[in-house]
């Protein structure tokens, strides 16, 4: 087995292992004692800070908190009062990057709608900062990278 294999070729550290099996039978026979058996609690399972497996539903609420959880930094922004500042924390912290993993490791059919959610927190806090509303054709302009005239807010879509 592969298992067998892996153990003859490497040095693996069983208190770090963990094993999953998505039909909820956690007895594993085939694996030493010593690995962590994961047991499906029938909602969905997260692995190092993303959704891997679960229902649509899981997979949202999962990423409406994290979302909710940027758009709280996002809201203390103005209370800098200083908008250059405001608008490079936005950029740099409290943009795309902080969900960055997440749009690595979650597939794109479940995210699409957080995305678009997430999008119109960072423009309605540029929004915010420039006393302004931004039409559409500044929303694109603003997304442009600095070189080309934007001011380097990333989409998240």
């Amino acid at each position: 087995t592969f298992f067998g294999w892996l153990l003859t070729r490497s040095t693996l550290n069983m208190n770090k292992c963990e094993v999953f099996r998505p039909t909820g039978d956690a007895s594993f026979p085939e694996f030493p004692a010593e690995i962590q058996r994961i047991q499906n609690s029938g909602e969905g399972l997260e692995l190092l800070g993303s959704p891997v497996y679960g229902s649509d539903k899981f997979f949202d609420i999962f990423l409406a908190k994290r979302i909710d959880k940027v758009r709280c930094l996002q809201e203390l922004l103005p209370n800098l009062k200083n908008p250059q500042v405001e608008l490079h924390l936005l950029r740099s912290c409290t943009g795309v990057c902080k969900i960055n993993h997440l749009l690595r490791t979650v597939p794109s059919n479940r995210v699409e709608k957080q995305l678009v959610r997430f999008d119109s927190n960072i423009r309605s806090c540029l929004e915010t900062i420039s006393l302004s509303s931004i039409s559409d054709i500044s929303w694109a302009q603003a997304t442009l990278p600095i070189r080309l005239g934007g001011l380097g807010l990333r989409s998240a879509e």
